[in-house]
């Protein structure tokens, strides 16, 4: 009992040395002092923070409430020194439409001059184009006058009675018989023509008698026509004579002379026969130079 006493005491005295020793100082303890300087020091970081924030704050705010401040007046200046000058624009803006009306009017006033200057402009009317004649040239302008060129006449047109014969022509070895009786009293044959124009042509051509069949008292004529224009007939042909080719001539001026035209013969006899046959040969249509 008394030595358990004894360690007791001892443990007793042994943990009160322990506290007592600065040297040593409880792990429990040293945590707990560790802790609170830490805290401390976070405490006294976030005071120094919070007052410098402050300070910033408060020179911020200073600074913009400054800045603020100069700037309001510089933009009071400012406004205060532009509105002159958006007055001086305002005015400029007002002249720049009545340069444009100016304009405008310079424009109106061109174009109302030069319809002026149109207007007054005598109209020369255009002349209307013609076609000159060409010169003359003394030409002879029918194709296959003589009828020597083929046996069918072409381009002559032969009527009913008319055809191609080599019987006693004038010139051989064709020429054109025209076979007339009771049941037919004429017959015609004609060739086209262009246009002749205003010059003076000459019509040349040749007639005969060659047959009359109980032929009393009749007589027969050739006589050509340019278009609806008529012109003179040849010699007169009877029962009495003239016998043999006999020559018949004419000049004249197309009454039409823009447009094509035809030169038509007509072959007529009249009087008391049974059959009667004209020949014809040698025609030419001659177009005169010089003329008058």
């Amino acid at each position: 009992m008394a030595h358990s006493r004894f360690f007791t005491i001892l443990t007793a005295v042994a943990a009160l040395g322990a506290h007592a020793s600065p040297c040593k100082p409880p792990h429990g303890s040293s945590n707990s002092l560790s802790s609170t300087s830490s805290l401390s020091t976070d405490v006294v970081t976030y005071s120094a923070v919070s007052s410098t924030t402050k300070a910033d704050t408060t020179d911020t705010v200073s600074a913009t409430s400054t800045s603020a401040t100069e700037t309001a007046s510089t933009e009071s200046t400012s406004a205060s020194s532009t509105s002159p000058t958006i007055t001086e624009t305002a005015s400029e803006t007002s002249s720049t439409p009545e340069a444009s009306s100016t304009t405008s009017t310079t424009i109106t006033t061109d174009v109302t001059e030069s319809a002026s200057a149109t207007s007054s402009t005598p109209e020369v009317p255009t002349p209307t184009p013609t076609t000159s004649e060409p010169p003359c040239v003394e030409t002879q302008i029918l194709v296959n006058p003589a009828f020597d060129d083929n046996d069918d006449a072409q381009p002559w047109s032969l009527g009913a009675g008319v055809s191609v014969s080599q019987i006693n022509p004038r010139s051989a070895p064709n020429f054109l018989y025209n076979t007339l009786n009771q049941g037919r009293l004429a017959t015609a044959f004609q060739q086209r023509l262009p246009a002749l124009g205003s010059f003076t042509y000459e019509l040349n051509y040749f007639v005969n008698l060659q047959t009359a069949v109980n032929g009393r008292g009749f007589s027969c004529r050739a006589t050509p026509s340019i278009g609806d224009q008529v012109l003179a007939p040849s010699v007169t042909l009877t029962d009495n004579g003239p016998y043999g080719f006999r020559s018949s001539s004419q000049a004249f001026t197309a009454q039409i002379q823009d447009s094509p035209v035809a030169l038509t013969v007509a072959i007529t006899c009249e009087g008391s026969f049974n059959v009667v046959i004209i020949g014809v040969d040698d025609f030419s249509l001659t177009r005169l130079c010089g003329a008058t």
